[in-house]
């Protein structure tokens, strides 16, 4: 499961980027599970968050930014102790 997770978990960076409105995050899990999606400001304070239920393959995400300053931006998707991060500029 380890291998599988390092090898087979991805977190896409949002299109477009910058953004001022909705932007689309591809992702992918190996296995079926919980994921914990987050949206932190440039001072590390969490703006966002949600958690998703999915099974394994890939999958897209939609967030709206419109009620984001502009700035620099920060997502992460967790699953099972794996952390990716990017980093995405709100305009």
């Amino acid at each position: 499961l380890e291998e599988m997770m390092q090898n087979g978990f991805e977190l896409g960076q949002n299109i477009p980027n910058p953004t001022a409105g909705t932007t689309q995050i591809n992702y992918q899990t190996p296995v079926n599970g919980e994921l914990l999606f987050q949206v932190f400001n440039s001072q590390g304070q969490l703006v966002y968050s949600e958690k998703l239920k999915k099974p394994a393959g890939t999958h897209n995400l939609t967030i709206d930014c419109t009620n984001l300053s502009a700035g620099v931006y920060y997502y992460s998707l967790e699953m099972n102790s794996y952390r990716r991060l990017k980093k995405m500029v709100v305009r």
